[in-house]
């Protein structure tokens, strides 16, 4: 009830527990704990969920209210089926067809007329010198300069061009310019012509940015203006840093990590938003109720484990987006989680973790890191120049996607190149001043509407616009919003993080990962060992690092920081924790098929060398692969278990495990003789669904219902792929038994047929 609530959530603070007091505690009542967590979870969410809009949700709900108002939307999945259908993109490199529910076909159109009609945020202001704010900050003037032709944008040039050198007195060369473009010629061709040129040309020039006279005159020139350079705040005085941490949790992560996790980081003087993905209501009725029902038992398992922490009144634990790989719900979670750490107490940094980090070292050593004069009050985050004309590395600039049901959907190919800006991209892991923090929060709370006459705040208000239609934008906001802001001379481009991106696997930086999230490629970091976590730990200024999923690699990490994070872990979560350090041998028996023969139509050979063999599926190896020429007909692997001078062997079941390149239609034929062959299983289009996991890339196919039958080779006729690369097969497995195992060879002339 009301009191109930009251009681375990009083507006002042709940006196604090010392932790390894909570943790005696707990052992000694374990029951007792999980009911008190029960119910303290229940009343905190009730108490959290009351009334609260976050700042980017109501920013979000206002443009939405802006595009309804904009434009048509159809009331009824037939009508939006077809206009979709009208301009969407192949089947290869789109899947906005497989869209379920009426209100995500809307945000495709609506979101498809915007980028058409030019209504998308395209020309951004700018207070930063593109050198990065090397040079000394302007008074807080900006230049108007008009130009009405093509000469006037020539002239315009070479006046900016020799302010920056320092050749045009009294002008200062960090001050701003405005190419204020006079349109009104009557000849709309022309105006556009003149318009385009002029964004070119402050694309070219350093901060400088383009309006038309229409926006000076609405806007007032103030609108414009450059801003001074950002004062480093004051250290704290009789206290250490104070860290403010963010951390995801999907409902599928392990809670004997996320317990370990939290515990190698805990301290009663930080702040902590655990944010566990909230429901899926996209999801059919059936799959709904089971997503609800999983949703809150994740959500139930965090507060459990969180209770006593909770009760110390630093750390919140709420569902506030379903967080997918690659969508902006990232972004939006993180500004939401931001809003809320601000509001809790007063901290000097924040930084993101996700449930697979752990340190590198004691965390009163990034405390002294920080507090250090030369590294106080920086901003720290990886970040790289993204050359919006670069097609090669502008990461989908020119594509709009849509997140929603849980994926981002590539929209279409026409969305307009950022210009004014300068864009940084990167890393998605980062450390950030309470200052930065708040100038963000405040920005947001100027809402949508004002996103083009904020000031300084609309570069914040118009990228985060932007960026609702791009993908991996966390990667992207907060280093583009600082170098293009007051912030740009307090950024240290460095995460402090240390992650393991190395091409031991074949697939980063070549093949493609996340596209059950995502009509996109993306990649992810290997996960960690004992030994690369002792390689992160000897480098300098390197405080995390990530990803971590072995028990046993949590085992060697807390001894070496002197840590014991499973102290005080309830038993379930131990027993589960323990099951995951013991390998099970596979049911199924011996694979047959590792290290045999294995032939192909083609092997993919890249510019730089890479070969991709087709004996890679046989050599038990998960991070190998095979990929064909990227064609569809004519395209075969076969796998030889023996020949005349060897027994046959009975299979009674093959698994092909696909990479994203998988076949949509193909056969798979068995021959003893490697001569005749004949057709035991047909995959189509009808009979084998759009895999939507990467579990379903697995194809198991039981031979003759499971019976088997003697052969001595088997082969996939591939007749049609599913995107626009070749055929990509991982692995290549065959259950079942032969006479007599003869190792095969690993490479080999392809059989005569």
């Amino acid at each position: 009830d009301d009191d109930f609530i009251t009681n375990l959530c009083p507006t002042e603070r709940v006196p604090r527990l010392p932790l390894p007091t909570m943790r005696r505690q707990a052992g000694r009542s374990l029951n007792a704990l999980i009911l008190w967590a029960s119910l303290l979870a229940l009343a905190v969410l009730a108490h959290m969920g009351e009334g609260k809009e976050y700042k980017i949700q109501k920013f979000l709900k206002d443009r939405d209210a802006w595009l309804e108002s904009k434009f048509a939307l159809p009331d009824d999945i037939k009508s939006a089926d077809a206009e979709i259908e009208s301009w969407a993109l192949t089947e290869s490199v789109s899947t906005v067809r497989n869209a379920q529910t009426l209100e995500c076909k809307r945000q495709f159109i609506a979101a498809n007329s915007r980028a058409v009609s030019g209504d998308m945020p395209s020309q951004f202001p700018a207070s930063c010198p593109k050198d990065g704010g090397s040079k000394k900050r302007g008074d807080g003037t900006a230049h108007l300069v008009f130009v009405s032709s093509s000469k006037d944008i020539k002239r315009a040039e070479r006046i900016v061009e020799a302010v920056g050198k320092n050749k045009l007195k009294p002008w200062k060369p960090a001050e701003s310019f405005v190419l204020v473009v006079d349109s009104n010629s009557g000849d709309s061709d022309k105006d556009g012509k003149l318009m385009e040129k002029a964004r070119k040309a402050a694309g070219r020039l350093s901060n400088t940015r383009v309006a038309t006279m229409e926006e000076v005159e609405g806007q007032g020139a103030q609108a414009f203006v450059a801003y001074d350079r950002v004062k480093i705040p004051p250290k704290p005085v009789g206290r250490p840093v104070r860290l403010a941490y963010t951390l995801f949790v999907s409902p599928n992560d392990p809670l004997w990590r996320l317990y370990r996790v939290i515990h190698s980081i805990y301290s009663e003087q930080d702040f902590f938003f655990v944010h566990v993905d909230a429901q899926q209501t996209y999801a059919s009725e059936s799959d709904r109720v089971a997503n609800e029902d999983k949703a809150k038992k994740a959500l139930q398992g965090v507060m459990d484990i969180m209770a006593p922490m909770i009760a110390n009144g630093n750390m919140r634990v709420e569902p506030v987006y379903d967080v997918s790989w690659g969508g902006t719900s990232m972004l939006n979670a993180e500004l939401a989680m931001a809003e809320a750490l601000l509001e809790m107490g007063e901290w000097d940094y924040w930084i993101n973790l996700s449930s697979t980090d752990y340190p590198l070292k004691p965390i009163d050593d990034l405390r002294n890191f920080l507090s250090d004069s030369k590294n106080w009050g920086y901003n720290y985050g990886w970040g790289a120049y993204q050359d919006p004309d670069d097609e090669e590395k502008n990461q989908g600039l020119k594509s709009t996607f849509v997140e929603c049901e849980g994926h981002s959907f590539r929209v279409n190919d026409k969305f307009p190149i950022p210009r004014g800006v300068k864009l940084q991209g990167g890393s998605s892991w980062f450390l950030l001043s309470r200052q930065f923090v708040q100038f963000i929060d405040d920005c947001l709370a100027m809402g949508f509407e004002n996103r083009t006459k904020a000031g300084e705040c609309s570069t914040v208000l118009m990228m985060l616009d932007y960026g609702q239609y791009k993908i991996n934008f966390e990667e992207v906001f907060y280093q583009t919003v600082q170098a293009n802001t007051g912030h740009c001379e307090v950024i240290v481009n460095e995460d402090l993080r240390f992650i393991n991106w190395s091409k031991d696997r074949d697939d980063v930086h070549v093949g493609c990962m996340h596209w059950e999230e995502v009509d996109w490629c993306g990649n992810s970091p290997q996960v960690m060992t004992e030994d690369k976590w002792d390689e992160g730990r000897e480098k300098p200024d390197r405080f995390f690092s990530r990803k971590y999923e072995h028990p046993v690699v949590f085992d060697h990490m807390d001894s070496v920081l002197g840590l014991n994070t499973t102290d005080g872990m309830p038993q379930e979560l131990r027993d589960v924790m323990n099951r995951n350090s013991v390998r099970i041998e596979n049911p199924r028996g011996k694979n047959i098929a590792f290290h045999k023969v294995a032939y192909a139509s083609s092997n993919q050979v890249n510019d730089d060398g890479k070969a991709f063999f087709s004996a890679n599926v046989l050599d038990g190896n998960l991070n190998t692969r095979w990929s064909s020429d990227h064609v569809d007909h004519g395209q075969w692997i076969t796998v030889k278990l023996s020949d005349n001078k060897e027994p046959l062997c009975n299979v009674t079941e093959v698994r092909i495990f696909w990479e994203t390149a998988y076949a949509a239609v193909y056969d798979l034929q068995i021959s003893e003789d490697l001569d005749k062959w004949e057709v035991v299983h047909s995959t189509t289009r009808e009979n084998r669904k759009r895999p939507q996991t990467k579990k379903e890339l697995t194809h198991v196919i039981p031979i003759n219902g499971g019976n088997g039958a003697m052969l001595a080779a088997f082969k996939l006729d591939l007749k049609h792929r599913a995107t626009r690369w070749g055929f990509s097969i991982w692995e290549i497995e065959a259950y079942g038994r032969c006479e007599q195992q003869v190792p095969g060879a690993v490479f080999g002339d392809s059989p005569k047929y």
